[in-house]
Order: structure tokens, then sequence, then C-alpha cells
């Protein structure tokens, strides 16, 4: 019966364990996203720019 006991232990601590990791991978992801929305924003501001420089020639 000792024997059952640890191996619930251990599935608590992959339980947690899996957690964490989603967690940070949540935490990565949106940071990733935010970064690359701020990204596209200045590559669209400087197309709309040289947009403008075509059109004025």
């Amino acid at each position: 019966m000792e024997n059952k006991n640890k191996n619930t232990t251990a599935d608590f601590h992959a339980v947690d364990f899996m957690r964490q990791v989603r967690s940070e991978l949540t935490e990565q992801f949106l940071h990733d996203k935010q970064k690359y929305f701020e990204y596209l924003k200045q590559v669209m501001e400087n197309f709309k720019i040289r947009q403008q420089k075509y059109n004025s020639l």
C-alpha cells in the first residue's frame, strides 16, 4: 500500500509541474504575441509612409 501512496504523490508533483510549464508557456506566448503586434504595427506604418512617398512622385 505504501508504494501506491508514492505514485499518487509523484502524480501530484507531475500535475503541479505541468501547470507551471503551461503557465510559463502561456506567459511567453502572450509576450511574443505582443511583440509581434508591435512589429506588425511598425511595418504597416512604414508601408503607409512608403506608399505616400510613392504616390506623391
